[in-house]
């Protein structure tokens, strides 16, 4: 190989070595925007999860609530049909 064919081949070289590079940064670009919007993505999807965190925490205290108040019923109930006579009452009436 003379020089001007060594020289031609590392031209080359070169050349390829830069497109290489080139499609390198591009796609570097290219994956540092998909990490961006992927990042952004599991922000706002941490917000939506603590809201529907709260919400069932929320919803948990007023089902709590709402059976808390239909045990006190039951028992106010309770205490009512245990204070009034067993079995039906019977009134008697006459004819005259």
């Amino acid at each position: 190989m003379d020089s001007i064919e060594s020289l031609a081949y590392l031209e080359e070289v070169v050349e390829k070595m830069l497109a290489t590079l080139k499609g390198n940064k591009q796609e570097k670009l290219v994956l540092e925007a998909r990490v961006e919007s992927r990042d952004q993505e599991i922000a706002t999807l941490k917000e939506q999860l603590a809201s529907l965190q709260s919400e069932r925490g929320q919803i948990q205290q007023r089902v709590a609530g709402l059976i808390s108040s239909i045990e006190q019923w039951e028992k106010l109930n309770e205490s009512k049909t245990a204070a009034e006579p067993s079995g039906p009452v019977i009134e008697e009436k006459t004819l005259f």
